[in-house]
This record gives C-alpha cells, structure tokens and sequence, in this order.
C-alpha cells in the first residue's frame, strides 16, 4: 500500500475500534459515529425516556471542540513548518490513552445508561478523541476517504465495484483508483470493529490500548514527513 492507504487503513481500524468498544463498554454511547447518538436521543425522546437524551447530545460541543482545535493545531503547525498530521495524531492517541485511563477507574462506579454521570465524562474523551480524528480527514487529509463513518465510502465501493465489471479504459482504470482510495478504510473499520467485540467484551477498556499503540506507531511512521502532501490549504 502506498502511504494514504497506509493511514487511511490505520485511521479507520482506530474508529472502528473505538466506536465499537464505547458502544459496548458505555452501554449504547457512539464515540466516533456521533450522529448515531442524535438518532438514539429522538429514539429516547419517542420512548419516553428523557433521562437518556442528555447524555447523547452532550457529545455534540465535545465533538465540535475537538474539529476547532485540531484545525488550530494544523494551522499552528503548518505556519512553523512542523507536521501538522504526526501532531495531531500524538494528541489523539494521548487523548485516548486517558480515555481508557478514566474508564478503567470509573467502570466499576457506572450504574448504566448514557446519561449516567460518570458514563457521559468517560464517552466525552473518546467523542474528543475521535473528534480530533475527524478533523484530521479534513485539515490534513482531504483526499482520503473518511475513516470514522462508512456509510458514504460502502455506496462509493459498491458503485465504482459495479463501474469496474461493466465497464473498460478509462471508465475501468478510474473506478479502480477510486476502489483503492474506499477499500482500505472499510476494511481497516470493518477488522476494528469486530477485533473491538471480542477484546472488549473480555478485558474492557485495558483493550483500549491497541489503537492507541497503533496511532503511536502511526506518527512514528509518519516523523520523516515535515507537513502533509495531502493537506488542504488553511487561509
């Protein structure tokens, strides 16, 4: 794999995984997939069940913060020269290393649903977390297919699947391109996704500690790079 497919693999394999293991460990709370948390609130509201409403909603100015700072950090970053992407994924994965922290000493306190207090500050760090990781996609990497919501990239995948049988020349060649700009992402968050079910549900929020090894493994890869190739141009 060329070196977006590489951090496109590895991004979505990190959002899957946290996605999963906040879903499972913080009974029903979406850290990467935040607008899952908007349906499950208006779910809550039709059932009566307000009590549950806060807690989701709660992720949007988290969510909101984290988009603000990373473009702050990669404006920062590119002005001084700096890499902008290796920066924010170290404050990634620092971000989850202590979401994981706070969930271990928490865990044994939470009484159960989204808008227990203590289940609302333990999924606001990995919402931030994931945040940050959101607005990587679009600060530093706007070519790449999005890592944390795969619903576009599964409807890309599978036109472009059917443009490469049925078609030949250039229409083949650029369903192709685009194949391999989709593909890696919906593996990456398909494998974390299901390695997150089976760790989770055994070890808790110790397995937290795989994507956060793969993020530090993923700006030790990038530490060569001074900014990104990919990076849009910040005013």
């Amino acid at each position: 794999m060329d070196r977006n497919q590489t951090i496109g693999l590895c991004l979505s394999s990190v959002a899957g995984y946290v996605d999963t293991a906040g879903f499972v460990l913080l009974f029903g709370l979406f850290t990467a997939h935040v607008t899952g948390n908007f349906v499950l609130a208006g779910a809550s509201f039709a059932s009566h069940d307000l009590y549950n409403v806060w807690g989701r909603l709660a992720t949007l100015p988290v969510f909101v913060a984290a988009v603000l700072l990373s473009a702050f950090v990669a404006r920062s970053a590119k002005r001084s020269g700096r890499n902008d992407l290796q920066i924010l994924i170290l404050i990634e994965g620092s971000i989850l290393f202590f979401f994981a922290l706070a969930g271990l000493l928490a865990k044994p306190l939470m009484s159960g649903g989204p808008s227990d207090l203590l289940v609302a500050l333990v999924g606001s760090i990995g919402v931030f977390a994931m945040g940050i990781q959101n607005g990587i996609m679009r600060v530093c990497l706007p070519s790449l297919a999005y890592t944390t919501v795969m619903t576009g990239n599964f409807t890309q995948a599978m036109v472009d699947m059917w443009e490469y049988v049925q078609s030949a020349g250039e229409a083949r060649a650029a369903a192709q391109a685009r194949l391999k700009r989709t593909l890696p992402p919906l593996c990456g968050f398909t494998m974390g996704a299901i390695l997150s079910g089976l760790l989770t549900s055994t070890i808790h929020f110790w397995g937290i500690g795989l994507p956060i090894f793969l993020l530090f493994g993923l700006a030790f890869y990038l530490r060569d790079s001074k900014s990104t190739s990919s990076a849009a141009t910040l005013p």
